[in-house]
């Protein structure tokens, strides 16, 4: 097949793809509508909604892309993290970090103070895709981007421990995993494991009597209580207030469920989805999903799979993990695994 005739046939299938998720976006849209129209915070939860929606949406524009424009995309993303760390970080209260009593003191901090929470947001958001930046920058980028890329993920374990993230070591983690399995070779792959292993008891012999693990172990047994789990609870909230059209279909956009932590974004990733698209959609997704990593492992060439399935199990891992919906842009790791296939072509098969 000529380059002409498949760069024509990515066109075709991601154009399938953009509008196979257009017409479900669309019908999810006027569900919600249906579902919420009376509701006086409808609008705004709807506009949350719509931005991720966005994101998703938003694959299509990395389809066939050079290395020269991805290059370009990750000298904007560095610029713009840079620039909201230098104004975020001197703005954090050092001293509450050291004396704040609980992860919920800390959460409630940042609901009273709006300079605060725009800076959480802003770095979190930021920092947030550190992960799937580096993965860019190995498969697409030049040295010096992975060299900043590894400087933030410092910054981003920072900040996960600052707030109490669980997910963010969890990430990191996994990413360590898909380094060594996916990168690394032979004796780089064993100095990686060396590296991390000392790194991690030279982390805990150092800290392990500190105010600051002291201190992080206060807020995470605050968040994780000796009963249940929060997001567990919120979870059972949600499922308490379904009927069954709202399992098949679930509420749509700017949907909202009543006495719970998130409201309108639930912070487990799989029921989140579940509430916005119901288990129609989630099993949909699931198969989807499935299929991708099963063509990338046995009916591609090694160009086109590892990419796909690292956007893959990185969205899993989200699934998880993650809220995955609103304004966490960790979304992007779905349209990477849905247009995967079309984003690593000839243009860039020297990268891979």
């Amino acid at each position: 097949m000529s380059y002409r005739n498949k760069n024509t046939s990515f066109k075709n299938k991601t154009y399938r793809l953009y509008s196979g998720l257009l017409i479900i976006g669309s019908f999810v849209f006027i569900l919600g509508l249906l579902n919420n129209y009376t509701d006086s915070k409808y609008f705004g939860r709807l506009v949350f909604d719509l931005f991720a929606f966005s994101l998703i949406l938003s694959g299509i524009t990395f389809v066939n892309v050079s290395r020269k424009l991805w290059v370009k995309f990750l000298n904007t993303y560095f610029f713009w993290t840079i620039l909201f760390i230098l104004i975020g970080i001197p703005s954090l209260d050092f001293n509450y970090f050291l004396t704040a009593s609980s992860r919920n003191s800390m959460l409630i901090e940042m609901a009273e103070n709006s300079t605060y929470k725009i800076n959480y947001v802003a770095q979190m958001t930021t920092l947030a895709l550190v992960p799937l930046i580096l993965i860019i920058s190995i498969q697409f980028g030049k040295k010096k981007h992975v060299v900043l890329t590894v400087a933030m993920l410092f910054l981003y374990l920072f900040n996960g421990f600052y707030y109490a993230k669980k997910n963010v070591l969890f990430e990191l983690i996994f990413l360590v995993i898909v380094l060594i399995f996916f990168y690394l070779k032979g004796k780089a792959r064993f100095r990686l494991l060396i590296s991390l292993f000392i790194s991690v008891f030279v982390f805990m012999y150092i800290f392990s009597e500190s105010i600051f693990v002291n201190r992080f172990e206060n807020r995470i047994d605050t968040a994780v209580s000796t009963e249940r789990n929060d997001r567990l609870v919120e979870a059972d909230t949600f499922f308490a207030s379904y009927e069954l059209h709202d399992y098949v279909l679930g509420r749509g956009f700017g949907g909202f469920v009543e006495n719970t932590v998130g409201g309108s974004v639930l912070h487990i990733g799989l029921i989140n989805f579940i509430f916005k698209f119901g288990f129609l959609c989630m099993v949909v997704l699931f198969l989807f999903i499935t299929k991708k990593i099963i063509d990338s492992f046995f009916k591609r060439k090694m160009l086109t799979n590892k990419f796909e399935i690292i956007m893959s199990m990185f969205f899993l891992v989200y699934m998880v993990s993650s809220p995955m919906w609103s304004w966490y842009t960790n979304m992007l790791y779905f349209p990477f695994m849905v247009f995967g296939s079309y984003i690593i072509t000839a243009k860039n098969s020297n990268l891979c």
